[in-house]
């Protein structure tokens, strides 16, 4: 018997031998590429989604506060302020509207602001 942390082949069982023995270079080499095949493709993936989010998405300074919103919303120009934050009006293109854009300035400084925000939804 072995007295080391590892067992040795006389003490394995017979389905961890044929595992120990078929691990072979050749089979961690496809399971190590599989792998990075998979880490490539979600990092191309990401990429690829932060690409769309940028086409999709555009920023505008109003006031004191950033705006970053879907490109649908167009001619944003602030209506209010007040605490909370900044209120702007925008054209929506698809539902052809003008709507309200809210940006909360610090929406969850405290449990009360947090709690008004998620009310806010």
């Amino acid at each position: 018997r072995s007295l080391g942390l590892y067992p040795n082949s006389e003490e394995l069982s017979p389905s961890l031998v044929f595992l120990r023995r078929s691990i072979t270079p050749g089979v961690v080499f496809h399971v190590m590429r599989t792998f990075l095949d998979a880490q490539k493709a979600a990092i191309e993936e990401f990429a690829m989604n932060k690409n769309k989010r940028e086409r999709e998405f555009y920023s505008l300074d109003v006031g004191d506060s950033t705006f970053t919103v879907l490109k649908r919303y167009q001619n944003l120009r602030p209506i209010g302020s007040g605490a909370q934050g900044i209120v702007c009006s925008a054209h929506d293109q698809i539902l052809e509207r003008n709507v309200a854009i809210k940006k909360l300035s610090r929406p969850f400084q405290n449990q009360t602001h947090a709690k008004r925000a998620f009310r806010e939804l």
